[in-house]
């Protein structure tokens, strides 16, 4: 019993890992001062995302005059990107809201 559990779990985490092999992800983050002034808008997408550096250099000029997650997320999901999670950071007078996407690798 312990052999098939130990085996079903080992299964598990090799799907899970070649799940998240297939993906790449990036990360838009909106930043409000203590006054929920919008401040900044910013995408990331890592250094090892397989992506144009002018789509890249297009994407990341479109995203920074948007201050609203929706707008993001809209414009994210018709360049083929997957919307995954949103998290709230609250520092001193600062909030950022980060939002995180994923696109199958190609």
């Amino acid at each position: 019993m312990v052999i098939i559990f130990s085996m079903v779990c080992i299964g598990m985490a090799q799907t899970n890992n070649a799940n998240q092999n297939k993906y790449e992800f990036a990360e838009a983050m909106i930043r409000w001062n203590g006054f929920g002034k919008w401040m900044t808008t910013e995408i990331d997408f890592g250094t090892s995302v397989n992506i144009a550096d002018a789509k890249r250099e297009e994407i990341q000029n479109k995203v920074r005059l948007m201050k609203n997650g929706v707008d993001i997320m809209n414009y994210m999901s018709e360049e083929g990107w997957d919307y995954v999670d949103k998290g709230l950071v609250y520092l001193q007078n600062t909030s950022w809201c980060v939002y995180t996407f994923r696109k199958l690798k190609q």
